[in-house]
């Protein structure tokens, strides 16, 4: 089953039409962009929509990424002690509201999803990264005291 579109999330979050979406597509055959950079630099959607799209837009699915490339939100770090980083091999991403994203190198199994639930209070999805790249940005973000 395909996961559902961003545009198709944003439409239904009414943060844009269904023509502001066949826009940004057709921008996208040209440029290559990925859509909500496009959708950001028209002004149709704001950074925490795009946030909530691709929260809800994760599902039960946890695609892989390239976390130089997504990049680290700071702001989780203080949320996110260094000790459950480490305990469970897992590097949080971003943090908004009531959410939390976190990289880990293997799909994350259900108890796992419910223990950092219920210790946060907050929902908590995943992405897959490779190990090395979530240990290397462990010791990167939550230096040795």
């Amino acid at each position: 089953m395909q996961p559902t579109r961003i545009g198709e999330l944003l439409a239904s979050q009414h943060k844009m039409s269904s023509h502001d979406v066949q826009e940004i597509l057709a921008e996208q055959v040209s440029n290559r962009r990925p859509f909500g950079q496009i959708a950001l630099s028209w002004g149709l959607c704001q950074p925490e929509d795009l946030w909530r799209a691709w929260f809800e837009q994760l599902g039960h699915r946890s695609p892989t990424v390239n976390i130089n490339k997504i990049g680290v939100d700071s702001r989780v770090l203080s949320v996110i002690p260094k000790q459950l980083a480490e305990k469970h091999g897992l590097m949080p991403l971003r943090i908004f509201e009531n959410q939390v994203l976190f990289a880990i190198d293997h799909a994350p199994d259900q108890r796992l999803t419910e223990e950092l639930s219920a210790e946060l209070n907050k929902q908590v999805k995943f992405v897959i990264a490779d190990a090395k790249q979530i240990q290397e940005t462990i010791r990167i973000y939550y230096p040795a005291a």
